[in-house]
């Protein structure tokens, strides 16, 4: 049975729109902090709302995320290439290492 406090909490949550408020600005509001709202609701098996909101179709953050990874692998195998090369160079002028 959840305390009185619980359901304060948990009826915040059910009653947050994840599209108008972050869930940090939610705990704030609240009064909790967010891993505190996150026990209550695991402990009382109610649905998260932000599970869903990611799944629905990607925002700007995650394919901002996404380009900037790319660009970070492409350039790590870029490097990566160059530092082949190098060694190939070194080997054939003085042997192995």
């Amino acid at each position: 049975m959840a305390t009185r406090r619980e359901q304060e909490i948990i009826a915040a949550y059910d009653a947050w729109d994840p599209e108008v408020e972050t869930v940090n600005e939610l705990a704030d509001r609240i009064g909790v902090s967010r891993s505190r709202l996150y026990e209550v609701l695991r402990r009382h098996n109610v649905e998260l709302k932000t599970r869903t909101r990611s799944n629905v179709a990607p925002n700007i953050d995650s394919l901002l995320l996404q380009e900037m990874a790319e660009n970070a692998l492409s350039f790590l195998l870029t490097q990566l290439q160059q530092c082949r090369d190098e060694l190939r160079e070194y080997r054939d002028r003085y042997g192995p290492l």
